[in-house]
């Protein structure tokens, strides 16, 4: 009975993870959230910023 459905199972597993990849992208890439990827993205480039983002005097 397993042999029977294993090749549909296995599809859907395959479509699980595609759907789930397209939904982290989906959420990334999501035009409101561009402000705070773009904060994110300029974290390594301030100066003087410590590891906690506390200001370093």
């Amino acid at each position: 009975m397993l042999q029977a459905i294993y090749p549909h199972l296995k599809s859907l597993w395959t479509l699980w993870f595609f759907l789930l990849f397209a939904a982290i992208i989906a959420w990334v890439m999501w035009p409101a959230k561009r402000k705070e990827w773009e904060a994110r993205g300029q974290i390594p480039l301030r100066d003087g910023a410590s590891h906690n983002g506390i200001e370093k005097e």
